[in-house]
């Protein structure tokens, strides 16, 4: 008969104790979320990524010139896209003009020393002049030494 009574003392005390508790937690309501919620829209998405490291290409092109010089005008920038046969850049011309005039002078100056050996060999500037005047008349034959032989 004890075991009787002290199990209906415990029994409604415990649900005494459990609805004060129940009441106590839940007095204030529902707690606010921490979420926050918003309704759906369209926006850009940024992320932003921190890294730190080597960057290496995933295909490297050597790229060389058959000729060097100063580059005169550039037509892409770093790490541009190019087509094939497109055009990049343009060197410097002044340099290999300045070779093509000096070649061209070397060529006059080899022509003039031919027409001063000729010259030379026939007995100089006054003696030429002499047998071309000779060799222009129908008349006259020419008596000289070598005559004929350089023409």
């Amino acid at each position: 008969m004890m075991r009787k009574r002290t199990l209906l003392t415990v029994i409604p005390l415990l649900l005494l104790v459990g609805a004060g508790y129940g009441f106590w937690r839940f007095r204030t309501g529902a707690k606010e979320s921490p979420y926050v919620t918003v309704p759906a829209q369209r926006e850009d998405v940024t992320q932003v990524v921190s890294s730190t490291g080597t960057l290496q290409a995933v295909i490297t092109v050597q790229v060389g010139s058959q000729v060097s010089g100063t580059i005169d005008k550039l037509f892409v920038d770093f790490n541009s896209k190019v087509k094939k046969d497109q055009l990049v850049a343009v060197i410097d011309p002044e340099i290999f003009q300045a070779k093509v005039d000096q070649a061209r002078a070397n060529l006059d100056g080899s022509r003039a020393s031919v027409v001063n050996a000729a010259v030379t060999s026939l007995g100089g500037p006054d003696a030429l002049a002499t047998r071309m005047y000779f060799d222009k008349s129908p008349t006259t034959a020419p008596t000289y030494p070598g005559a004929g032989a350089c023409f």
